[in-house]
């Protein structure tokens, strides 16, 4: 139908034998790159997630996040972070996480007192950041270092600091919302039997393979051979915990379980290949990739801001009810040869993309990880929605900084590396606290605006913004510190 659509749009079609023949014999269709990566890389963390899961990992994940912070204030919240963030490098999925760890947090988190919407949101925005997180982040990070033919590795130690922000973030924005509605943590009572799931073969189980797995990557192995390792390595682990000729064969029986688990995951991930690599062929084909992407340059006007944002908006819409991994694909191959014109780092340009497809799972109005979470908590999804927007606000913001300042992507001297990782730490807690309206004391609506604007202020790579928002942010924190002093002393006195 090319000849009929309009302007620069239209292209000269193709008959129906020549588009099969294109998909199918050549390496612009199926058998495409991500269909490789999908096959030789993802498919091989696919089982080893499981393995691991099917192993106790899975339980001494919930078990230790539940240790660290279940009984603290808010805790069963920030269980919910520090639980998606270490469970996502086993599922790399925003759904997956929001569904497993949800069901366990969410229920939780309304027991001691977490409005529906907000403890769904919670866990939208938690399950979603697991996939950035490394060591093992999602498929995304893979095809991000195949595409640019550069070791995995690089692009982990790359979205470090932006993934501990995003958490530090989410978990600012807990804490002070904890603190302003006087939201407890778990009683002992309260506190499952967690010292099972804790126990040593359990830890080893998960700690010697990831272990492994890293080290592999680190000494320059493929991802591919140090996932083989670890693999290798579960399994004999596994086996060998107790070599009575009966629990030999029941963790035969389980290790098989595990395979079959794994084996369902594969067939999704050989449809998302392909099928993204059609719509990707067929881009190329029509030159519609080339045409959006001058169009978003043509708009931005030559300002590498509008077209940060043009492309961030681009990410969003196609992510929209797709896998992330789906969504990077689609929105990188139209949109990362207009970044090129602004003559970028192109692994930044490439975790820019990947950021914004991520969090399309909990950006409205299609939002596939609060539909799940929504649905586990009972709460008004449009509502979850927007309190994850809130809550994830961070994510909306630190990819446009490491664009400006490549120091968050750990390129650099150490002091400016520190320095503007120090700032965008200290923005990001300030932006939470001024949304959620509590900055370790209760502040008025006037005092959350100016901490809001000081917080983006700080955030903002140069010298003066951040000197101008660090001066005025702790001007109003002493003027709402004193203030609440003498409220208590009032109360006190009365």
């Amino acid at each position: 139908f090319g000849p009929w659509f309009p302007g620069d749009f239209a292209h000269k079609g193709f008959g129906l034998v020549f588009m099969l023949q294109h998909l199918y014999i050549t390496s612009r269709g199926i058998w495409g790159l991500t269909t490789g990566i999908m096959a030789g890389i993802v498919a091989i963390f696919i089982i080893f997630g499981q393995i691991v899961s099917s192993t106790g990992g899975a339980e001494a994940f919930f078990s230790f996040a539940m240790k660290l912070s279940a009984k603290k204030t808010g805790g069963p919240a920030k269980v919910a972070v520090i639980g998606s963030s270490l469970f996502g490098m086993l599922s790399g999925s925003a759904a997956a996480n929001s569904a497993i760890v949800g069901g366990f947090t969410i229920p939780m988190m309304k027991r001691v007192g977490y409005k529906p919407e907000f403890a769904a949101a919670t866990e939208a925005v938690a399950g979603t950041g697991g996939q950035i997180m490394p060591p093992i982040m999602g498929a995304g990070a893979f095809i991000i270092a195949q595409r640019l033919s550069i070791p995995y590795l690089n692009v982990a130690i790359a979205a470090f600091i932006p993934a501990v922000i995003y958490f530090i973030g989410v978990f600012s924005t807990i804490h002070f919302r904890s603190l302003k509605k006087d939201l407890r943590g778990l009683k002992d009572s309260e506190m499952p039997d967690i010292k099972k799931s804790l126990s040593f073969s359990n830890v080893m189980h998960l700690v010697v393979p990831t272990f492994v797995l890293i080290y592999f990557i680190v000494k320059g192995y493929t991802v591919a051979r140090a996932g083989i390792f670890a693999i290798i390595l579960a399994f004999v682990l596994y086996i060998l915990k107790d070599i009575k000729k009966e629990k030999i064969k029941m963790r035969l029986m389980g290790i098989l379980n595990a395979l079959m688990k794994a084996g369902k995951g594969l067939v999704l991930i050989a449809l998302l290949g392909g099928c993204a690599d059609i719509i990707i062929g067929m881009i190329s084909l029509t030159g519609l990739g080339v045409k959006l992407s001058s169009a978003i340059y043509s708009l931005s006007g030559g300002h590498l801001i509008l077209a940060l944002f043009f492309t961030m908006v681009v990410s969003i819409i196609l992510g929209m009810g797709l896998p992330t991994t789906a969504s990077y694909i689609l929105a990188s191959s139209v949109t990362v040869p207009a970044l090129m014109e602004f003559n970028l780092l192109p692994l930044s340009a490439h975790i820019f993309i990947l950021y914004f497809a991520a969090i399309s799972a909990f950006t409205p109005p299609v939002c596939a990880a609060v539909y799940i979470t929504s649905g586990i908590a009972n709460s008004n999804w449009l509502k979850t929605g927007f309190v994850a927007v809130e809550m994830g606000i961070a994510a909306f913001i630190i990819p446009f900084i490491f664009m400006y300042s490549n120091e968050l992507l750990m390129i650099g001297t150490w002091h400016s590396i520190l320095v503007v990782t120090s700032t965008a730490i200290l923005g990001t807690i300030l932006l939470a606290g001024g949304l959620m309206g509590n900055i370790f004391i209760n502040i008025g609506t006037i005092s959350r605006i100016v901490f809001i604007i000081c917080g983006i202020m700080i955030m903002i790579p140069g010298y003066i913004t951040t000197l101008v928002g660090i001066f005025i942010a702790g001007l109003f924190y002493l003027y709402n510190l004193r203030k609440s002093k003498m409220l208590e002393r009032t109360a006190e006195i009365n």
